[in-house]
């Protein structure tokens, strides 16, 4: 009867060891699950601040090459004028030169 009850309280314990190996295995595999979740959560939202980030550097930069194209469209018409105006000088002096030979000539 001894062996029989020893049998019963080994079988018990072995159950109940076996029973909370099972508690730790599922409270383990949710553990897991949810550090599986979390950096999944954690990847997706760097992964949206890279394409935020990506997106302002983006713009800005479209932005500075606007302006790089409007401050050469500006300095391409100031040279214009510039070379309109030396042209102008040219021609008058030119004028007055002629007229200047034109008088000594005469």
């Amino acid at each position: 009867m001894r062996q029989s009850s020893l049998l019963l309280v080994a079988t018990a314990l072995a159950l109940a060891v076996a029973g909370c190996s099972k508690k730790t295995e599922e409270a383990a595999k949710t553990t897991v699950d949810a550090a599986a979740s979390d950096a999944a959560t954690n990847a997706a939202k760097a992964g949206d601040a890279i394409a935020g980030a990506a997106q302002d550097v983006g713009a800005k930069a479209s932005e500075a090459a606007d302006q790089a194209g409007d401050k050469l469209k500006e300095g391409g018409r100031k040279a214009a004028d510039a070379a309109d105006k030396a042209g102008e000088h040219a021609r008058q002096a030119g004028k007055e030169t002629t007229e200047e030979a034109s008088e000594k000539a005469r």
